[in-house]
Order: C-alpha cells, then structure tokens, then sequence
C-alpha cells in the first residue's frame, strides 16, 4: 500500500470517529421502587392497596417488572389506571424467573396501580419483593 492510500485510510478513520463521537448518546432516566412484601393470591389485588406510580421522564415510556426474590408460583402481573382500574397491559411470571418483564408503554407522568396475582391453582404467594422500572 503506497502512502498516499495509507494517509485517505487514515483521514477516512478519523472522519468515522468524528461523525459517530459527534453523536448524542441516549441514556434512558428510568426510576425504579422497590414493592416490599408483594403478597399475591389467585385473585387480583393491587399493590400497598393501590400506591400510585407515575412514568418517570427521560424514558421511552416503557413499564417493567421484576422479582427481587425468585418466585415460587408463575404470576401475572399487571399496570392499571389509577382512574378505574382498568388494565394497560400486563405479563406473565413464571415461577424461578427474576427478569424485568414488560408490562406496557405509556407517557411522561402517566398515574398507574399495579397488580398481581397467582397463576389459577397456584394458591398463595406471601412475602416476596418486587421492583418496578418506570
């Protein structure tokens, strides 16, 4: 390779580093809570009797929940409207899993409840920590 081609080499490397250092880097604000003592059945209820979340700003809107402690029984968990309840979205657990699950999408600011419960025919789930990502 003669030096000319070695110094367009060069020059091409050095503009790549410039346009792609030139570009913002995108760091997601989410806040996390931990939810102490999630006690779930096989019928629905919401969490420290319906505490308010709110989605952060600086995120993409994105909802997710995870165990802290691993799961005995598969659950589904749920985000709702702090105006009626209704659902948003929500995911299944199964049990032994602690990954963040995806419960929906929304908007800065948006109030929601969250909810759970035990797969059917699981029964009771007593005394476990969970962590919402919002």
């Amino acid at each position: 390779m003669d030096r000319r081609a070695r110094q367009r080499g060069a020059w091409l490397v050095v503009a790549a580093c410039l346009l792609l250092g030139g570009l913002p880097a995108t760091a997601l604000a989410y806040v996390t809570t931990d939810l102490i003592n999630f006690d779930l059945t096989e019928t629905t209820s919401s969490y420290g009797g319906g505490t308010q979340f709110h989605i952060s700003s600086g995120t993409d809107g994105w909802v997710s929940y995870r165990w802290l402690d691993v799961p005995s029984k598969d659950t589904v968990i749920s985000g709702n409207f702090c105006s009626d309840l209704s659902l948003i979205g929500k995911s299944s657990i199964p049990s032994g899993n602690t990954a963040y699950h995806q419960l929906f999408n929304g908007f800065q600011g948006e109030c929601f409840i969250v909810r759970g419960r035990t797969a059917a025919g699981e029964g009771s789930m007593t005394n476990y920590d969970g962590r919402i990502q919002r």
